[in-house]
């Protein structure tokens, strides 16, 4: 087998079949007597899902990555290794990740760029949440480009990457002449 290659569990198929048939023989002979009624179940189910997977985008993407992750635990199985191991050997990590802002540079940054969510036409006024538009476990940094200033709410969704970090960028330009007396400054230390 090629490396990074899955296969398909021989228990994936079996769960498959045996729900699909227990599912078929609860639900044939009522859909016989009351096909009017389930229709109408079926219709009302579809309906209220499509609402909430349109009107709120963090139940969407949290319910898609839940479905995505656990049919793809169900469905593959992990690639075998294709050669062995040392179990001796110590692996580096692909990057080393950016150490955290100190309470001084989180203070000077929110005084620079003002205690409000970034997020336009957002209401929130003393915020003191500072998030990583770029998350330092992916190699962002404390770049004043990548940091951004978002009261509670925003910041759940951002953690999410809803909006799309294109769009959190842009909320960061739009304050970008605070960036930049934060930078002529000298105060700051991370470029």
């Amino acid at each position: 087998m090629a490396s990074g290659q899955r296969r398909i569990r021989i228990e994936f198929w079996a769960v498959l079949i045996f729900v699909a048939l227990l599912a078929y023989a609860l639900i044939a002979d009522w859909w016989k007597e009351h096909a009017a009624l389930g229709w109408v179940i079926l219709g009302i189910v579809v309906v209220v899902l499509g609402f909430c997977l349109w009107r709120y985008p963090a139940f969407r993407v949290r319910l898609f990555n839940t479905l995505k992750t656990g049919i793809d635990g169900l469905i593959h199985q992990p690639a075998e290794p294709t050669q062995a191991t040392d179990p001796t050997a110590v692996s580096a990590p692909a990057f080393v990740p950016v150490s955290a802002l100190t309470q001084s540079e989180r203070d000077l940054f929110l005084d620079y760029i003002g205690h409000r969510c970034e997020k336009p036409n957002c209401r929130e006024w003393n915020v003191q949440q500072i998030h990583h538009i770029i998350p330092r476990e992916e190699g962002g940094k404390n770049d004043v480009w990548n940091l951004i200033v978002l009261c509670p709410n925003h910041h759940s969704y951002a953690q999410n990457n809803i909006p799309p970090r294109s769009r959190q960028r842009h909320w960061a330009r739009t304050h970008s002449h605070a960036r930049r007396r934060l930078l002529g400054s000298g105060k700051w230390k991370y470029r």
